[in-house]
């Protein structure tokens, strides 16, 4: 389980600019979160935090799709392949099923 004090230390809000906002500074506005509710965390401040935004990450990482199997479209099955059943098999199952054996499958 989470301690009150730990979800307290890392506690924030994603503000619409999509930077980390920190809400618990209006409660005591003149005094720092860490100097507040230090002496109740129950393991000390990492350096960094995933979210802190301000320890000089550079933003987004650059991303790149990379194909991992071309198959040239001579290659790909037609419309038809895609069917479970042509329309002359379909009649074929039906001749040689019954109704009931039908009825059990569903």
């Amino acid at each position: 389980s989470t301690w009150v004090p730990d979800i307290i230390r890392n506690y924030k809000v994603m503000a619409a600019e999509n930077f980390p906002e920190n809400p618990l500074k209006y409660l005591y506005p003149c005094t720092l979160k860490d100097n507040a509710f230090g002496k109740y965390y129950s393991r000390p401040k990492d350096s960094s935090e995933p979210m802190d935004v301000v320890a000089g990450g550079k933003g987004y990482i650059r991303t790149e799709l990379i194909s991992v199997s071309e198959v040239h479209p001579s290659r790909l099955p037609g419309p038809e392949a895609l069917l479970p059943m042509s329309p002359e098999e379909f009649d074929q199952v039906v001749q040689e099923v019954t109704s009931a054996e039908i009825m059990m499958c569903t």
